[in-house]
């Protein structure tokens, strides 16, 4: 019967993380889900759920907040998420994530204005880390698109790298322990 007692203290010592998402195309709740793969594997106990679908933040050991970049700026239901819940993430550990195709590849001025972004998006949700991660288009750019942001006419459609989401997911284990 120990193994019940055991089991009962460890569960309730368990940090539980809400990864909170927005997305257009489905990309970022791949990514988000991705994420709370990762931090399950380290002992975390982590929910998934859309931005709107989120009530409260009370009661959570942390929270990561993932959304694309769209039109060059984030999604504005994350800004909005963030910005009517800002007093709910005082004093939580945040983490924020932006999913871009066009981050990996495209313009220098496009990579610093998002890059921007992020930082602007970081600091007003408190947050004490942050990353670019790749996206996925569901088609071609048109030509006067790729022009525009420098992405060559063969550039895969498919911009993420499995490998450096789970290597940052890992990274929050510190944060959220």
């Amino acid at each position: 019967m120990s193994w019940i007692k055991d089991w009962a203290i460890e569960e309730k010592t368990m940090k539980t993380i809400l990864i909170a998402y927005a997305t257009k195309t489905g990309t970022t709740e791949e990514t988000a889900r991705e994420i709370a793969s990762t931090l399950e594997e380290r002992g975390f106990q982590v929910e998934v759920k859309p931005m709107a679908q989120v009530a409260s933040l009370d009661g959570w050991d942390g929270v990561v907040i993932g959304a694309p970049v769209n039109g060059m700026d984030w999604l504005p239901e994350a800004a909005s998420f963030v910005a009517s819940r800002k007093s709910g993430l005082a004093g939580t550990r945040v983490a924020v994530f932006f999913v871009s195709y066009l981050y990996f590849g495209g313009r220098t001025m496009w990579r610093k204005a998002i890059e921007k972004k992020l930082a602007m998006a970081a600091a007003t949700a408190g947050a004490s880390a942050s990353v670019v991660l790749g996206g996925r288009l569901p088609g071609p750019l048109p030509g006067f698109a790729r022009i525009l942001f420098g992405k060559p006419k063969d550039a895969p459609l498919d911009a993420r790298d499995h490998g450096v989401t789970r290597e940052w997911a890992a990274s929050l284990a510190a944060l959220f322990a």
